[in-house]
């Protein structure tokens, strides 16, 4: 059903950060050979949200207080496969919600 360029799948439960779209745009706009993004993601307890006040509003979230759902610290060019090295496949498996990916190469793959 997309029809853009790029797709992201995301969860109902996902947030997104201020100034993540135009970041993400800057790295497809630089990576134009690139068709496939892992991007990183942080786990945020509901728990901290108590605190906030309703509705909830991303901006006032401290990050440098969450943990990274994946370990990796910088960004790198990879083969696809890659991703799939033990030390780090259950961020992969688990983190099929942070890809970003050329729409036309998963309608070529279906």
């Amino acid at each position: 059903m997309a029809k853009g360029k790029y797709s992201w799948i995301l969860g109902d439960d996902d947030l997104i950060l201020p100034q993540t779209i135009d970041k993400l745009e800057l790295i497809l706009r630089e990576n134009k050979d690139v068709n496939f993004f892992f991007v990183n993601s942080f786990y945020l307890d509901s728990k901290y949200l108590y605190d906030f006040t309703k509705p909830f509003d991303t901006k006032k979230l401290n990050i440098a207080k969450l943990k990274r759902l994946s370990s990796q610290k910088r960004n790198r060019l990879v083969n696809y496969w890659e991703l799939i090295d033990p030390k780090v496949s259950w961020e992969f498996l688990i983190g099929r919600f942070l890809t970003v990916f050329k729409t036309s190469e998963w309608l070529k793959a279906s």
